[in-house]
């Protein structure tokens, strides 16, 4: 359907959203093909918000059972909840960017829960220097945003 330069470039527009809605303070939660739509600019948009949360502003969904179960959404990443929140929607970006298969054999790790688990992030797979910048300005906004949560 998309040659490798398109698939690239919507990549590239999905990971601009991923950091837009990360300095709102805003996780989408569902971040996957199925809730992605491309226009005929090859503009993808973000669709279903249904699960998004705020880290700053908790009224951003009025669903009573989302705001009611939230404490125990975030308690899926125990002690390192807040970054557990962040790493939700890069770790998807990572999934969805397989299945456009900006590397067909492309495989997102965490191997630790750490603070410092943006260091632990490995692309497995071809390396494209285009995409690669994408990728570090990502890691190093998701650097940023532990770094101050430790001031």
């Amino acid at each position: 359907m998309y040659g490798p330069a398109e698939r690239l470039r919507i990549a590239e527009s999905l990971s601009e959203i991923v950091v837009c809605l990360g300095k709102y303070d805003v996780i989408h939660r569902d971040f996957r093909p199925e809730n992605i739509m491309i226009d005929a600019d090859l503009n993808p948009i973000l669709i279903d918000f249904e699960f998004a949360i705020s880290l700053s502003n908790p009224k951003i969904h009025e669903d009573r059972k989302i705001r009611r179960n939230l404490k125990q959404i975030k308690n899926l990443g125990g002690n390192f909840q807040d970054d557990r929140f962040w790493w939700d929607d890069n770790v998807s970006l990572g999934k969805v960017f397989a299945a456009l298969e900006i590397f067909p054999e492309a495989v997102a790790t965490i191997n630790t829960p750490k603070r410092n688990a943006a260091k632990k992030l490995v692309w497995v797979g071809r390396r494209n220097t285009r995409f690669d910048r994408v990728w570090v300005k990502i890691n190093n906004f998701i650097r940023s945003r532990l770094k101050n949560k430790k001031t």
